[in-house]
């Protein structure tokens, strides 16, 4: 989820399906438009309340829907981070994590 290229996909998806739909809705395109920026700065904290567009609950569900799952997504990421932290930090021996091109991104020595 971190390429650009999706983030432009789904902005022009959200454009075209405005241009389309949403021409009578400014703040309702507004609400998309900010979601797909927040992405953009991996903040998933952007949902659109749903009561007031009735009309495009579909999508809008599909776009809540989605900053739900990259938040737990976040969320598990952070928790697995931080159980790792954990177990390094109560390793009593000498600790190398390397990349996928065998370069050193982590050394602890005790």
């Amino acid at each position: 989820m971190d390429d650009p290229a999706y983030f432009i996909y789904l902005n022009r998806y959200i454009e075209d399906f405005y241009c389309s739909i949403f021409t009578s809705d400014q703040r309702c395109y507004g609400g998309f438009r900010g979601g797909v920026n927040a992405f953009k700065d991996k903040d998933f904290g952007v949902t659109i309340k749903n009561d007031e567009y009735r009309e495009f609950s579909l999508i809008i569900d599909a776009y809540n829907e989605l900053a739900k799952i990259l938040r737990d997504e976040r969320m598990a990421i952070y928790q697995r981070e931080l159980l790792l932290d954990t177990v390094i930090q109560a390793t009593p021996v000498a600790l190398i994590l390397t990349n996928d091109k065998s370069h050193i991104v982590w050394l602890c020595c005790r």
